[in-house]
């Protein structure tokens, strides 16, 4: 059941923040961020954590194997927990500029962590 409500959460998370990569205005075009460490990352993720394989998945021509132009990553949120609770303004600043974004950022991160500590810790 905790599987599924983490499922969830990132899908959350990934609404909450894509909106943020998919308009940076600290970049110098959106999804900037995205770059092939962070997709080898997940797909290792994806392979260790949730015994899924993403290769087919993996376009190695690509500048970003997992990105699909201007409209973000075919991944799953939860099979990339880095990208999907990543955005510049948390990575530079550790806040956003917007009071009521960093409140559902920062209750859902620790609903996230709650919910992970206890799947992957029992």
């Amino acid at each position: 059941m905790r599987h599924i409500k983490l499922v969830n959460l990132y899908r959350q998370m990934s609404n909450l923040t894509q909106p943020k990569c998919a308009t940076c205005k600290l970049q110098a075009k959106p999804h900037s961020c995205c770059n092939k460490v962070a997709c080898a990352i997940t797909l290792n993720h994806a392979r260790d954590v949730w015994h899924i394989d993403l290769r087919h998945l993996f376009v190695e021509d690509n500048h970003v194997p997992f990105l699909i132009e201007n409209s973000g990553c075919r991944v799953p949120p939860h099979l990339r927990p880095h990208c999907t609770k990543y955005t510049c303004a948390i990575s530079a600043f550790g806040h956003d500029a917007d009071m009521q974004w960093n409140i559902d950022y920062t209750k859902l991160l620790k609903e996230i962590e709650t919910v992970e500590w206890e799947e992957f810790n029992d």
